[in-house]
């Protein structure tokens, strides 16, 4: 199982230099479209921020979840995700992860059930994590997808 996770992760170099980063930000400010550098992340709009913590906290407050509300996270994971939870307002419920990939256990989150008002879901160390059975989980909850060590990453092809 864990070959099959593995391969899941693309494995390529891409070239970004300074001048790439430059015609980016240039054709932000002027309201053009991005260059090339850009295209392997589509055409959906994007929002870029300086840190992960900041765009989690945004992404946290952006749902108007009420203030103290518990958010589902990993009991395994960085501390500026549970920096940015309680940044916006809320409280992190640590769910168990999963000992094989290190990622968040869904029976875990739905022996949890009840105690939170979202769920952050964290891709680890190019594992993804169980997202059938997350949202299956989660139900009507929102889910926050944190990719930052698994970038570019898909499931089931």
């Amino acid at each position: 199982m864990l070959i099959s996770r593995l391969n899941a992760i693309p494995r390529f170099a891409l070239p970004y230099t300074r001048a790439d980063f430059t015609a980016g930000l240039v054709a932000w400010v002027r309201g053009a479209p991005p260059p090339d550098a850009f295209s392997l992340l589509g055409d959906s709009p994007r929002f870029w921020t300086r840190s992960g913590r900041q765009a989690l906290r945004l992404l946290l407050t952006a749902l108007n979840l009420r203030p103290g509300s518990g958010v589902a996270l990993p009991l395994f994971t960085d501390p500026s995700l549970v920096s940015a939870i309680v940044a916006a307002g809320h409280r992190p419920v640590f769910i168990d992860v999963d000992p094989q990939y290190l990622t968040i256990d869904p029976a875990s989150l739905e022996a949890a059930s009840g105690t939170f008002s979202a769920i952050i879901a964290v891709h680890l160390f190019g594992q993804m994590a169980d997202m059938p059975r997350l949202l299956a989980a989660a139900g009507d909850l929102p889910v926050i997808e944190d990719a930052a060590h698994a970038p570019l990453s898909y499931l089931n092809g």
